[in-house]
C-alpha cells in the first residue's frame, strides 16, 4: 500500500515537473524564434543584399558608394549589427570595421586586407542568412507537402506527434529509473521489482519510438533552400 502512494506522488510530481519543464523550453523557443526573426529581418537580409548588389556593381565611384553606405548604415555606432547572433560573424565584422577605416585613409596600402575581410564577412553573414531563412521558413516544406501530398502530410503528422510523446517519455524515464537508483541504493522498499521490470519494458518501448520519431526531421523539416549551392564571392581587386 506505502509503494502505492509513493508511485501517486512520484508521477504527480514528475507530471508538474514536466509540464513546468515544457512552458520553459516554450518561452525560451519563442523568444530565440523573436530575436532569430529580427536579426534576420533587421541585418542578415539587408546586408547580404547590399553586398551582393557590391559584388555586381563594377568597379568605381559607384562601387565605393554601396560600400561606404553599407558602413554609413551598419557601422558600430547607432547601428543594428549587435543583433548578429554569431560570436564568430559579429568578430570579423568589428574586424572588417577596423580595415575600412584604415581603407578611407590609404587605400593603396590597405584595399588588399580590406576586400579579403569583406569576402570572409560575406561568408559567414550569408551563411547565418540562410541558416535563419530554413529556420524561419519550415513550416514552408509543411504546406507544400499537405496540399500536394496529402496521404505524406498525414503519415509527417503521425511523426511529429510520436516525436514528441517519445521526447516527453524519455525524460520520464530518465526521472523514474534515477528514482529507482535511489530507491535501491538507500533501501527504500518504494519500488517494487515488478515496477522496476514494467519501467524496462516501457524504457525500451519509448525508446524504439524516438528512435522511429527521428525519422520525422530528416523528412518533414528539410531546408527550404535545397537547390542553394554556396558560391564563392570574390570582390574585384586592381
Amino acid at each position: 500500500m506505502f509503494g502505492i502512494q509513493i508511485s501517486v506522488l512520484v508521477v504527480a510530481v514528475f507530471t508538474a515537473f514536466v509540464a513546468y519543464q515544457f512552458r520553459i523550453r516554450e518561452k525560451k523557443r519563442d523568444l530565440a524564434h523573436a530575436e532569430l526573426l529580427k536579426s534576420y529581418g533587421e541585418v542578415y537580409s539587408p546586408i547580404l543584399f547590399l553586398l551582393k548588389e557590391i559584388n555586381g556593381t563594377p568597379k568605381g565611384q559607384e562601387k565605393e558608394a554601396l560600400i561606404d553606405k553599407m558602413f554609413n548604415d551598419y557601422g558600430l555606432v547607432n547601428s543594428k549589427t549587435h543583433l548578429i547572433g554569431a560570436v564568430k560573424t559579429l568578430n570579423i565584422y568589428f574586424e572588417l570595421t577596423g580595415f575600412y577605416r584604415a581603407y578611407k585613409n590609404n587605400k593603396e596600402s590597405y584595399e588588399e586586407k580590406f576586400l579579403e575581410c569583406l569576402e570572409k564577412f560575406n561568408d559567414e553573414i550569408n551563411k547565418e542568412f540562410w541558416d535563419a531563412h530554413n529556420i524561419i521558413y519550415k513550416e514552408h516544406i509543411r504546406y507544400k507537402n499537405h496540399h500536394f501530398h496529402p496521404v505524406k502530410s498525414l503519415f509527417l503528422d503521425l511523426l511529429a506527434t510520436l516525436k514528441f510523446i517519445s521526447e516527453l517519455g524519455l525524460s520520464c524515464s530518465i526521472v523514474m529509473w534515477a528514482l529507482i537508483a535511489t530507491n535501491i541504493i538507500f533501501k527504500l522498499d518504494a519500488f517494487s521489482v515488478e515496477i522496476a521490470g514494467s519501467a524496462l519494458a516501457i524504457s525500451l518501448l519509448i525508446f524504439i519510438l524516438y528512435i522511429f520519431a527521428v525519422l520525422y526531421n530528416n523528412q518533414f523539416y528539410n531546408k527550404t533552400n535545397n537547390l542553394y549551392k554556396k558560391k564563392k564571392i570574390t570582390f574585384d581587386r586592381d
